[in-house]
């Protein structure tokens, strides 16, 4: 449409746009999705190693439901609503909004990619967490077994079991499975 709105005229076929920053979008979105695939794995690991062997898949199940609660219920309904107030232009049907025939082009791409970008930062940051009190476990859990394992090693603990000892003795006593 060309003019103000009170005097407009329509021409048949699309408008013209010129996206110059199509380039870096493109770049900056086979990122974002790189990014977001990367982390499946180690987060399944993450589980896999942090909880024992006979949950693990009650586990790996709780974290799938709740990465699907988190992403698959609100996610439509928000981005919905991020499209919903970028449109311009509504077709009426019986006193009520139909679909959208215009929307802003420029607001509707930088709000889904800003909050494509927030929610990309918060599972980050969150992920980082996990990973840093997941080593942070790890370095206890290693620390409190070199400590057993270097008691094991003392020179009273490798002693040879005398006859009255007999397996019960020395370093065989001080073994644990």
């Amino acid at each position: 449409m060309d003019g103000s709105r009170n005097n407009a005229t329509a021409t048949p076929g699309r408008c013209e746009i010129s996206c110059t920053l199509l380039p870096l979008f493109v770049v900056l979105l086979l990122c974002a999705m790189f990014f977001t695939f990367m982390n499946n794995v180690p987060a399944v690991e993450v589980v896999l190693q942090s909880v024992p062997a006979g949950r693990r898949t009650v586990a790996t199940s709780v974290q799938l439901v709740i990465v699907r609660l988190l992403g698959n219920i609100p996610g439509p309904v928000f981005y919905g609503y991020l499209l919903d107030r970028d449109c311009q232009l509504w077709q009426l049907e019986r006193c009520d909004r139909g679909n959208c025939w215009e929307y802003d082009s420029a607001h509707m791409s930088y709000s889904l990619f800003g909050a494509s970008a927030v929610c990309k930062f918060i599972s980050m940051v969150a992920f980082f967490l996990s990973w840093r009190y997941f080593l942070r476990d790890v370095r206890v859990s290693k620390s409190t077994s070199s400590a057993a394992d270097s008691e094991m090693m003392s020179p009273s603990a490798l002693q040879s079991p005398t006859e009255t000892d007999g397996l019960t003795g020395g370093a065989l006593a001080n073994f644990q499975c």
